[in-house]
C-alpha cells in the first residue's frame, strides 16, 4: 500500500497530472474572461500541455503566465483575426438563411460550411504552433494551414474530437449542465492535453535536428 502512494508511483503521477490539468483549466478560464485575451490564453494553454506530454511542465502556473506574457501581442492579433473571420461566416449564414430556397443558396451554404470546417481544422494548429515556434504572424498562419493539410488524418481526428465534444455538450439541457461543469473543471485543458499528444509528434517533424 505504501508503494502505491509514493510520489513516483504510477497512481500518484496520474493524480498529479489530473490536478495539474485542473489548475491549468482554471487559469485558462479565468484569463479568458475578458474575451479579447482568449488568444493569449489559448496559446499559454498549449504551451503548458505540449510540455506536459513530454513531462517537462515544471510549475504549471509559472509556465502558463510566462507564455501568456511572451505571446500576448501576437496571440491577441491572431485572435482578432479569428473573430473577424467568424463574424463574416455568421453574417454569410444569416444572409443565406434569409434567402429563398434554391440551388444557388444551397450551394453557397455548403461553401460556407466547408470554409467553417477548414477554419476549425486550421485552428487546431494556429495557437499551438505559436506556443511551440518563434515565427511572424504571417508565417504562423501559413504554417498552421500547411500542417493542417499535410497531416490531414490527424487533423481530422483532432477536429472530430473538438466538434464531437461540443456537439455532445449541446444535445439537451442535461448535457449542457453536465458539460458546463466538466468544461469548467478540466474540459479545456484535457482536450488540449489530448491534442498535444498528437501535435507533439507533428511538430517534431519541423524542429531542426541538432
Amino acid at each position: 500500500m505504501s508503494k502505491l502512494f509514493r510520489m513516483d508511483s504510477p497512481l500518484m503521477r496520474f493524480l498529479t497530472k489530473i490536478a495539474d490539468l485542473m489548475v491549468l483549466n482554471i487559469l485558462f478560464c479565468v484569463t479568458s474572461i475578458p474575451l479579447i485575451t482568449i488568444g493569449a490564453s489559448w496559446t499559454a494553454l498549449y504551451s503548458v500541455t505540449l510540455k506536459m506530454v513530454r513531462d517537462e511542465e515544471g510549475s504549471v502556473s509559472r509556465s502558463y503566465f510566462r507564455s501568456f506574457r511572451q505571446n500576448f501581442r501576437q496571440a491577441t492579433l491572431l485572435w482578432l483575426g479569428v473573430l473577424v473571420v467568424l463574424a463574416l461566416l455568421v453574417l454569410d449564414i444569416r444572409v443565406l438563411n434569409g434567402m429563398a430556397g434554391g440551388t444557388a443558396p444551397g450551394l453557397l451554404r455548403v461553401g460556407v460550411e466547408i470554409l467553417a470546417l477548414l477554419g476549425i481544422m486550421v485552428l487546431q494548429y494556429l495557437f499551438p504552433s505559436l506556443a511551440r515556434f518563434e515565427a511572424s504572424l504571417a508565417d504562423t498562419l501559413k504554417n498552421a494551414c500547411m500542417m493542417a493539410l499535410a497531416h490531414l488524418p490527424k487533423t481530422a481526428l483532432m477536429t472530430a474530437a473538438v466538434v464531437g465534444a461540443v456537439w455532445i455538450t449541446l444535445i439537451n439541457n442535461t448535457t449542457i449542465a453536465i458539460g458546463l461543469m466538466v468544461w469548467s473543471l478540466i474540459g479545456f485543458s484535457l482536450m488540449a492535453f489530448g491534442n498535444s499528444g498528437i501535435l507533439r509528434k507533428i511538430f517534431d517533424n519541423y524542429v531542426p535536428k541538432a
